[in-house]
């Protein structure tokens, strides 16, 4: 007992003695040298050099830092921030007590030491970086303030971006841009941001203010090998700030002046933009931040033709004006978002993180394949919780959209979209010797659509899955410093889909010298189908034809039904397609008897009518013909011919067989790539990948798959015009002129038997039957190459210079094609194809900063070349742009944290239509004024 007491009397004092050991704060103050700004942000790294044990901050608003609880001793001291030069001083001695230290960082803009996290979900320098990545650090975030995240890469090297509204962007990397796009992977903090089942990036959907944002990185090029499904155009990751690092509160107005249009529905060109932040910490471990902001503006109008014509006839039948939702589009863009963060030290190495965010746009207009949508009220709500523990990375996700009273303007159908999608990753990362790294994990994401029946129909019930992945990747030296290898394996199983998908990736790194390195690469990436693909069904035409309105049995309705889970196959007999006729459903006609089973007699009985009320034909002629037609048996084995529907303007092409629609599979994207990426001097940044692509498997937009069936004119004629010649020579009518009457009654009968359609081929899967069927199927490959150059110069401390440049061209396919356009011959017969983007493009910037007056003046040159468009209804030519954009910064003297910024885009007003179906896009002034403290 005693021996137990003397050992609690130990263990008590040397508590003690530890709780009151003599410890030291260290604080001091960071500014930008030959300016008059302090740095928040700014990072203050303590190392103990007998020990190694680490402390360390991050400054402020106002520049300041406080380090506490730090033992006396001497330590090596790092004060680091993106865009300023890196200090590092050793021997520091910290003595009891406090400790002041203040300095000022020298701007870097071309650096050399630049980390992304991106490229290899781990954080590595860019130089290093097995991918062609572009960065867009915090200085520039903050100098040109922006609406939403993706216009930060307006001009970058390899991306694709059309402005279809004030705040609406379709985005892409290397081509592959679309209405409603979602190829390109846009993460924030590695959550998923795109609409759950819908796979579509809205980048105003993003719920975070300018500030929030600690950097981007985009990686191009196909990412499935870490990132799994969807990324086989490149990955955009939106890095926000931690509240350690960026303390204090910002708030801003903004207002400002679009350039008006020519249209008549356009009464308004005001713009505005409020918002706030507020970050801060509780002691030293917890760290908060919330965030908001409102955007509230006319945008640029646009009228549908299409809308219009749907509209007139829509009133013209007696639709009320008033309360009829078809073409009636609000042209006020207005949206708000409010994100918040917690953020919670468990000691000096794990940390976990809890986000979340709300977007409502209140009044929007959203292109999509059918049409224009007018969205209202359409709401997106997220959760993120990560955990990070030195190599350990583990993150659950919750998204969740509802569109609200949002419709299609053309149709005037509402979208009902209340999908979800729980998304989690486990990622962890061992060394094996020193030259070995092996990063693995697992992703696992469920996506549960819910459409009350207006989108996946009777797959309502049905419609969720799940997709799981597991990766390992080894990254290994093999001349230290020198030359370094990389290989990658996934694997992915996606509930619905039959087969697993393997993703390889390898990479080989060389550094020529230590700030320049080159590389080849190669990639396979795969784009799943999206549920719409999968699930779709909804009726889009009740009645073709207009047939319904003689019988009701006889109208022939349009259905948007997907056969991706099941396949469609086609009935045949002897190898010859069945068809279903609308005017017997319950037997199969054989299309080399087209003309049995009551379809001869009902297109008789249509062909009559017909003629009995035509005003073109005599009454005399009319009495004849009624009489042949009522007089002529029906024939059984008259052919029937099979023409698919153009919906775009009610014409037939004649097709030779009906084609099985296989199960969807995914879509495969192989690129092999060589790059250099380098500081070449102290001034002069330079990057030039150059890669080839192929693409298989592509899934198309819904097309009909069911043709339609006609009889065949020739037969048709052959088998009248010897009854009617017969019947006139009984009527003693003359030899000739009973040959030339019959010759030219026949021909016009025949004419208008063979217009009338008969039936449709139909799939033995679907229930459907007789009624015409569109769906998404695979199809074709094609290849492409390409090349982005980008480059930056900063010749002396107050200038900076740079531009990029990107091509792309097809591989392959006919010369008679310009572009990036492939015909439906050249790729497999499907439908014609169009990257939406143009072959060339390129950016020129140029930006000045005065550090002493914090001024900050740049100027950004954009054009690229035209291209041809296909995206679902829109079709059509997009003319070469060419644009200049402006900003300008002032850091006001008078109020320590004050500034304002103009921004002009589109300076020269030169009125563009970046896509087909938006409205031409002009000039926008903004003038913004935000006090940061």
């Amino acid at each position: 007992m005693a021996r137990m007491y003397t050992i609690l009397i130990i263990f008590t004092m040397s508590v003690v003695q530890i709780w009151a050991a003599p410890t030291s704060t260290v604080q001091g103050q960071i500014g930008q040298a030959g300016g008059r700004d302090y740095l928040n942000g700014a990072s203050v790294i303590l190392t103990n050099e007998s020990n190694g044990k680490v402390h360390g901050g991050f400054t402020n608003a106002k520049g300041r830092f406080s380090i506490t609880s730090i033992p006396a001793g001497t330590y090596t001291l790092k004060i680091s921030m993106v865009g300023y030069k890196t200090i590092k001083t050793e021997n520091v001695e910290i003595v009891d007590g406090d400790n002041s230290f203040d300095y000022d960082l020298e701007t870097e803009i071309v650096q050399k030491d630049a980390t992304v996290v991106t490229a290899s979900r781990m954080e590595q320098k860019a130089l290093e970086a097995p991918s062609a990545i572009t960065v867009i650090d915090k200085r520039v975030i903050m100098e040109r303030p922006a609406q939403t995240p993706v216009e930060y890469l307006q001009g970058t090297a390899g991306m694709d971006q059309a402005q279809t509204g004030i705040s609406q962007r379709a985005v892409n990397v290397r081509g592959f841009n679309n209405a409603f796009t979602g190829t390109l992977m846009i993460l924030t903090d590695y959550r998923l941001s795109g609409i759950p089942s819908l796979r579509a990036n809205i980048p105003y959907y993003v719920p975070m203010t300018n500030e929030d944002i600690e950097k981007i990185e985009l990686v191009r090029g196909p990412g499935s090998a870490l990132y799994g499904p969807n990324a086989a155009q490149g990955v955009m990751n939106i890095i926000t700030r931690s509240p350690f690092s960026s303390q204090g509160t910002s708030v801003f107005v903004t207002g400002g002046l679009r350039s008006s249009t020519d249209v008549p529905t356009d009464d308004g060109n005001y713009y505005s933009h409020v918002g706030m932040r507020h970050a801060g910490t509780v002691g030293d471990k917890f760290g908060y931040k919330v965030s908001g902001q409102y955007v509230n503006a006319w945008d640029w109008a646009y009228v549908d033709p299409e809308e219009e014509r749907l509209r007139s006839d829509a009133i013209a039948a007696g639709a009320d004006p008033d309360t009829l939702i078809v073409g009636k589009r609000d042209n006020i863009h207005r949206h708000y978002n409010f994100d918040a963060r917690l953020d919670y030290m468990l000691g000096d190495e794990a940390t976990i993180t809890l986000m979340g965010g709300y977007t409502k746009a209140v009044s929007t207009v959203e292109l999509n394949d059918l049409g224009a949508s007018m969205g209202v009220n359409w709401s997106y709500l997220n959760f993120n919780t990560m955990f990070t523990w030195n190599d350990l990375f583990a993150q659950v996700f919750y998204n969740q959209s509802d569109a609200g009273e949002t419709y299609n303007l053309r149709s005037g159908r509402r979208l009902v979209d209340r999908s979800n999608l729980i998304g989690a990753r486990l990622q962890h990362a061992s060394y094996i010797g020193e030259r070995l790294r092996l990063t693995y994990g697992g992703d696992f994401f469920s996506t549960n659509p819910i459409t009350e029946g207006t989108i996946n129909g009777r797959n309502e019930d049905s419609d969720s899955y799940t997709e799981f992945g597991i990766y390992l990747q080894a990254d290994a030296d093999i001349i230290k410093d020198k030359l370094s290898f990389l290989a990658a394996g996934r694997y992915d199983q996606h509930s619905v889909l039959e087969s697993p998908v393997f993703s390889p990736r390898a990479a080989l790194l060389f550094n020529v010298t230590p700030t320049q390195t080159v590389r080849a690469t190669f990639n396979q990436a795969f784009t799943t189908p999206t549920s719409v693909d999968l699930f779709l069904d909804i009726q889009s035409v009740p009645d073709a034809f207009g047939l319904g309105a003689i019988n009701p049995a006889w109208s022939t309705g349009v259905y948007a039904a997907s056969g991706g889970l099941t396949g469609y196959t086609f009935p045949r007999v002897g190898g010859i397609p069945q068809f279903v006729s609308q005017f017997n459903r319950t037997t199969l006609t054989h299309l080399d008897s087209a003309s049995s089973n009551g379809v001869w007699e009902a297109t008789t009985a249509l062909v009559s009518g017909g003629i009995a009320a035509s005003e073109e034909i005599d009454d005399e002629t009319k009495a004849l013909l009624l009489q042949l037609l009522g007089a002529i048996p029906p024939p059984s084995d008259i052919k029937g011919n099979m023409a698919t529907l153009n919906p775009s303007d009610g014409t037939f092409a004649p097709v030779g067989d009906v084609l099985d629609v296989n199960k969807l599979v995914p879509t495969s994207t192989t690129t092999f790539e060589l790059g250099y990426q380098g500081v070449v001097t102290d001034k002069l940044h330079a990057s030039l990948d150059v890669y080839y692509t192929t693409v298989e498997n592509f899934i198309s937009s819904t097309v009909i798959v069911t043709p339609n069936v006609f009889l065949d004119f020739q037969e048709t004629k052959d088998y009248f015009k010897p009854i009617i010649k017969g019947t006139l020579l009984q009527q003693d009518v003359p030899e000739e002129q009973a040959e030339a009457l019959s010759e030219q009654l026949s021909n016009n009968l025949a004419a208008q038997y063979a217009q009338v359609p008969v039936g449709t081929v139909s799939p033995n899967e679907t229930p459907y039957q007789g009624d015409i069927v569109l769906a998404a199927r695979n199809f074709g490959e094609l290849s492409y190459y390409g090349a982005d150059l980008a480059i930056q110069f900063v010749p002396v401390d107050w200038l900076e210079l740079g531009g990029a440049f990107t091509y792309m061209a097809k591989a392959g396919g006919s010369d008679s094609v310009d572009g990036l356009y492939w015909t439906a011959e050249e790729i497999g017969g499907v439908q014609d194809f169009s990257f939406n983007a143009p072959a060339y493009k390129g950016s020129l910037f140029a930006t000045y900063r005065n550090l002493s007056e914090a001024v900050s003046v740049g100027a950004q040159w954009r054009w690229t070349d035209s291209f041809k468009m296909i995206s679902g209804v829109f079709q059509g030519d997009i003319e070469a742009i060419n644009m200049i954009d402006l900003h300008v910064q002032y850091a006001l003297p008078w109020v320590d944290g004050l500034r304002t910024t103009l921004t002009m885009l589109n300076v020269l007003d030169h009125r563009a239509r970046q896509f087909i179906g938006a409205p031409l896009i002009g000039r926008l002034t903004t003038l913004r004024l935000d006090y940061t403290f």
